[in-house]
């Protein structure tokens, strides 16, 4: 399975050295180079999985993409070309919601908006401090962006 985070550039709570520190841990955890991107006010780092099989993503231009980290299947497809189907189905607004399956985080920018979806059983982990100021698939990264953190006993 790959991993990504996501930071808001515009979070006070988030200072800048945060972002270089999640790198680093990735790095010394031995994964591979991210993916890099920026819109919307944030900065994701989609890291592919270890098996070794590239990045899901899909980059139109800086600020229109569509990402994805797990496992998804759109139309019989998977990989990047699930990503690129998803992408043109949802710019023309025709997604087909009962042929997108797996165990997945799909992360779209659009123009000035950022939306990140997870499978519909929420089963794909994506953890997240209470101001939404940084998005993770892995809790330990967002724990170490957090100064005071807090459990959400309604994990909302």
């Amino acid at each position: 399975m790959g991993a990504f985070f996501l930071v808001r550039r515009t979070d006070p709570a988030v200072p800048h050295q945060r972002c270089s520190d999640l790198k680093a841990a990735f790095k010394s955890g031995q994964w591979a180079e991210p993916v890099t991107l920026s819109a919307a006010g944030c900065d994701l780092c989609l890291y592919p999985k270890r098996s070794g099989a590239a990045a899901s993503v899909h980059v139109v231009d800086q600020a229109n993409f569509c990402a994805a980290t797990g496992t998804l299947i759109y139309k019989k497809k998977h990989g990047a070309a699930a990503v690129e189907q998803y992408w043109r189905d949802h710019t023309s607004k025709q997604v087909d919601w009962d042929r997108l399956y797996g165990h997945y985080c799909l992360i779209v920018a659009e123009q000035d908006s950022l939306s990140v979806l997870c499978d519909r059983l929420g089963t794909y982990p994506v953890f997240h401090d209470d101001r939404f100021g940084v998005m993770a698939s892995r809790f330990l990264d967002v724990l170490a962006c957090t100064d005071a953190p807090r459990i959400d006993p309604q994990a909302t």
